[in-house]
């Protein structure tokens, strides 16, 4: 009677290995990911409701309008006629929705949006949708904030700065 032998082979051990690893990672990500799906999704998790947020609209998912009034959403359609508008400086935001500094700069825009109506234009250009432009004018970090005038760059800002820094670069531009 020949033994058959139930040993798995060689590869096994180090697949069993790795799958024990890639569930015990899952294990611990999925309670995140869980708390993170009921606040993007609007639900009430500890008693805040996250309905009112911009952001509400699924995971990692940015709703289409902006917090101001005044700030254009540019994309690949619209971007070269924007920046082009004579006589009119136009402040552009290279951002992306999983980005916290830009987050963080985000309520800076919205005031210099509704302070500077009528004399700048602020746009945002969401880099995972708009990968061409950011390729462009070489945007390597976010948030960048690029200033146009009549569809010539004048001025560069990279990182998170105060609300002050971005309005001196406006001023100087005016």
């Amino acid at each position: 009677m020949a033994e058959h032998s139930m040993a798995a082979p060689a590869a096994a051990p180090a697949a069993a290995a790795a799958m024990a690893i890639s569930t015990a990672a899952a294990a611990m990500l999925f309670p995140i990911v869980a708390r993170l799906r009921l606040c993007y999704n609007g639900k009430r998790v500890f008693g805040s409701d996250f309905s009112h947020a911009p952001w509400n609209i699924g995971i990692f998912q940015l709703e289409g309008k902006m917090a101001s009034e005044n700030i254009v959403q540019l994309d690949m359609g619209n971007f070269d006629e924007a920046i082009a508008a004579k006589g009119k400086l136009m402040l552009v935001d290279f951002w992306a929705i999983w980005c916290g500094p830009c987050r963080a700069i985000a309520p800076h825009l919205d005031q210099i949006a509704d302070e500077y109506a009528g004399k700048v234009t602020v746009g945002k250009v969401n880099v995972d949708n708009c990968r061409a432009i950011a390729e462009k004018y070489n945007i390597m970090n976010i948030p960048t904030v690029l200033l146009f005038r009549c569809g010539e760059l004048v001025d560069t800002i990279v990182g998170a700065r105060q609300l002050q820094d971005y309005k001196d670069a406006i001023d100087q531009h005016l």
